[in-house]
């Protein structure tokens, strides 16, 4: 199956918006139904790949849930990972189908997890 027009744009604004420009999210290539690219370590945010200040992760995470493509990780090489965006076609349906809004994903490890709100406030004490 090949990706549509509409996700292959849903698929590079994904990329796009977690490199901080589709030119910083290596070369990437559509297949058959998905997209792969190989990116150095080093696009993943100096090196460092982290959910807040070096929040590459956290973008493409974020990124994934709004545009409705399912993201995979994995290794390729030394220094590089693997990424594969599979588009989804609806927000509701069969688990290999959909994908969830963040919202709805936030709101699913919230009723999960037995966490109020972590910490509060401008605390720098982690709760014992």
């Amino acid at each position: 199956m090949s990706l549509t027009g509409q996700e292959r744009y849903r698929i590079e604004q994904t990329l796009a918006d977690a490199f901080r420009g589709l030119h910083h999210a290596g070369k990437f290539r559509h297949l058959d139904g998905y997209t792969e690219t190989n990116v150095y370590a080093g696009r993943m945010s100096t090196g460092r790949t982290s959910t807040f200040d070096f929040d590459t992760l956290t973008r493409l995470v974020f990124a994934a849930h709004d545009w409705c493509v399912r993201v995979e990780l994995d290794d390729s090489s030394p220094r590089m990972v693997k990424l594969r965006l599979h588009p989804r076609r609806a927000r509701r349906g069969e688990t290999y189908a959909r994908h969830p809004t963040l919202r709805e994903a936030v709101d699913k490890w919230r009723d999960q997890h037995d966490i109020e709100d972590g910490l509060e406030g401008d605390s720098t004490e982690v709760p014992a």
